[in-house]
Parts: structure tokens; C-alpha cells; sequence
């Protein structure tokens, strides 16, 4: 027991280290929720980076094979996309699939 408890009534150290102990748990619970929260959104922001790049990607190989600029590229991924009623990022993916299967 510590000095400042020394001088209380063992009933009342109890309820005080029962208090404190609490106390403790509930921070370290909180602790742990901001964590994972903070780790769920981490994770998130890797999967965004990462999607992004896929896209990034994908609107270079339509410049490079169409010759157009980014924003032709990106739209002929969008109607593409719309065309076929998928998720824009299955048609990006089927792009760079296309693309990493090709010729060596």
C-alpha cells in the first residue's frame, strides 16, 4: 500500500484501490478501442493509396495505348465501367490484368 493510503481504514483502502483499479481499466479500455479504431482507419487509408495507384495506373495504360490525357483516360474507364455495369475498379483491374498477362 502506498503513503497516501496508509492512514485509511482497510475497508477504505479497499474501495480506494477498487476505485483506482477501475479507474485504470476503464482508460485502458478506452485505450485499446482508440487503437483498433486507429488501426481500422490505417488500414483503410493503405486500401485507398492502394486503389488509387491501381486507377493511376490504369488511366497510363488507356493514355498509352489510345494517345489521349488523363481526364480522356479516366472517363473512357468510367463508361466503360458504366457500359458493362461493373464497379469501376473491376474494369481497372481487368485493364492492368490485361496488361500484366501480355507479352513479357
Amino acid at each position: 500500500m502506498n503513503h497516501a493510503t496508509c492512514h485509511l481504514p482497510n475497508r477504505l483502502q479497499y474501495h480506494f484501490c477498487r476505485t483506482i483499479t477501475g479507474g485504470f481499466a476503464q482508460v485502458l479500455s478506452k485505450l485499446r478501442a482508440h487503437d483498433d479504431k486507429r488501426g481500422r482507419a490505417t488500414g483503410a487509408l493503405r486500401d485507398a493509396i492502394g486503389v488509387r495507384v491501381d486507377i493511376e495506373r490504369a488511366v497510363g495504360v488507356v493514355m498509352n495505348q489510345t494517345d489521349c490525357d488523363a481526364s480522356v483516360a479516366f472517363r473512357e474507364l468510367e463508361t466503360r465501367s458504366a457500359a458493362n455495369s461493373d464497379n469501376i475498379l473491376d474494369v481497372v483491374r481487368q485493364k492492368l490484368a490485361s496488361i500484366d498477362d501480355g507479352p513479357a
